[in-house]
């Protein structure tokens, strides 16, 4: 089954313009990458940022602790603005270039941007891009006593909560997860659930890339009392080659009372160019593709060898031939020449050297 590839740009990306003026800031909690945008006038209402994008569709998360007033266009044209579980999406766009302009009637309430999220398509050039895949999708195998369901009531802040509303939970050890990807770093991030007192226990999870050892890392501590904390950092690696790679995750230890570990999604950098490319095959797959397709194939590389041979041979041989004809028509020439020299045995004369 094909996958939806969407690539992730922050508040702060460079890719998008501010048309208004704003007010950046980092927090603590809830947002990716702890950090948001928002309105700081009224003027924010004729047009808040632009993005240009190669894509089929784009999402932005923008969430308030209101009902906020959005405006769009896409290509000049006025655009519906519709909430779903990926935030305001504007999707099944013709694949290709496309800007939004987003705005906000910032008398109303002003709303923190993000991030926003792009739908690839083929003309998308995903090469460094930061790859967001999430907890429910079937690219993801779990092994184990799995629950799309808490194990506790969650309350998050008014403003935001996990990306695209899904968390995947586990508190038994022995429960395992894994993700195939197509790049040179990975970072999981997760829920965390509330705790009712800071000094409670953590459960610790191992993550392995490929065959190498595994690393075992404790959840982070609770930071906010009695409410989930979304879009945690819980682990994150880089430096790997270019080409696929595995993700193990596995819960390794759960002590009493301690709180659950919660999947919502993975980040990795990609390390190919377009959906052409973006197969997550195992690395056996991947060098299995390069020997019979795309790479080099054995027995053609065996056949040209043994083929030049015989071409270099043929050469040799051919001027071996030539050599010898040419010296052997020399010598016959030298003969003649000798020959009709004014010149007799015993004279001082000396052989013309030619």
């Amino acid at each position: 089954m094909s996958t939806i590839i969407r690539y992730l740009l922050d508040d702060q990306s460079a890719d998008i313009s501010y048309l208004c003026p704003v007010t950046q800031q980092r927090v603590q909690s809830s947002f990716y990458n702890n950090t948001w945008t928002t309105t700081s006038d009224e003027s924010c209402a004729d047009g808040w940022f632009q993005l240009t994008f190669s894509g089929t569709g784009v999402s932005v998360s923008a969430p308030s602790s209101k009902s906020p007033v959005f405006s769009a266009t896409i290509d000049g044209a006025d655009a519906t603005v519709s909430l779903a579980a990926s935030g305001y999406e504007f999707i099944d766009l013709e694949d290709g270039k496309h800007t939004l302009i987003f705005a906000s009637d910032a008398t109303v309430v002003h709303p923190a941007l993000d991030y926003i999220t792009v739908i690839a398509g083929q003309s998308t050039s995903l090469q460094g891009r930061t790859i967001v895949t999430d907890d429910a999708e079937d690219v993801f195998s779990y092994t184990g006593e799995w629950s799309t369901d808490p194990p506790f009531e969650l309350v998050f802040d008014p403003s935001t909560g996990p990306y695209a509303n899904t968390t995947h939970w586990s508190n038994t050890v022995g429960d395992a997860v894994s993700f195939t990807f197509i790049g040179d770093s990975v970072a999981v991030y997760g829920t965390l659930p509330p705790s009712a007192s800071f000094d409670t226990e953590n459960v610790t999870v191992s993550y392995a890339i490929d065959s190498e050892a595994p690393t075992e890392i404790a959840l982070p501590p609770a930071t906010l009392l009695n409410q989930a904390r979304p879009k945690t950092l819980l682990y994150h690696a880089s430096g790997f080659s270019a080409g696929p790679h595995t993700l193990s995750v596995n819960v390794t230890s759960v002590a009493d009372g301690s709180m659950p570990l919660g999947i919502d999604f993975m980040l990795y950098n990609a390390t190919f160019s377009n959906l052409d490319d973006s197969s997550t095959a195992s690395p056996s797959e991947w060098n299995g593709a390069l020997s019979g397709s795309g790479g080099v194939n054995i027995g053609v590389v065996v056949g040209s060898v043994l083929g030049g041979l015989v071409a270099i041979s043929a050469i040799v041989l051919l001027t071996v031939v030539l050599v010898r004809r040419r010296t052997h028509r020399r010598a016959q020439d030298t003969l003649y020449k000798c020959k009709n020299m004014p010149w007799v045995a015993g004279s001082k004369s000396t052989l013309e050297k030619y």
